[in-house]
């Protein structure tokens, strides 16, 4: 990657990996990269419209998801929690934003169940 990034979002759509947002050891990204697993090229992508770190990222109807994470960096995770949920679209490589969820949630895990997204666990910045 042309970034480093620890606790990044990672998913794969149309068969290009997308990691996105992170943490670069010094301050929260809002960049995304963009791998293509069939032409072995990286590209940068449009950037999140905020900074964010241990988001969760999944897929669904074409889209990318990037739900939650925190925007400061450790050891402030608490005040930096984030509910923000936005949404990629590779075709017109631009972020939209999407309802919020109703906790803030940090090292979140994603999934999408029927027609449902789901976030699972992660830190409300108690427990």
């Amino acid at each position: 990657m042309s970034t480093p990034r620890s606790t990044v979002g990672v998913a794969v759509l149309s068969g290009k990996l997308y990691a996105v947002g992170g943490c670069d050891g010094s301050s929260c990204l809002k960049s995304v990269e963009c791998f293509d697993l069939h032409t072995n090229k990286e590209t940068l992508c449009a950037q999140m419209s905020k900074r964010r770190s241990g988001i969760g990222v999944t897929t669904w109807n074409v889209l990318l998801y990037a739900i939650g994470g925190h925007n400061v960096p450790a050891p402030n995770l608490t005040s930096g929690l984030s509910n923000y949920v936005e949404t990629y679209d590779p075709k017109t490589d631009m972020w939209t934003a999407v309802a919020s969820m109703s906790i803030s949630r940090d090292a979140v895990g994603v999934c999408l169940l029927g027609d449902k997204l789901y976030a699972l666990g992660g830190y409300d910045g108690e427990t």
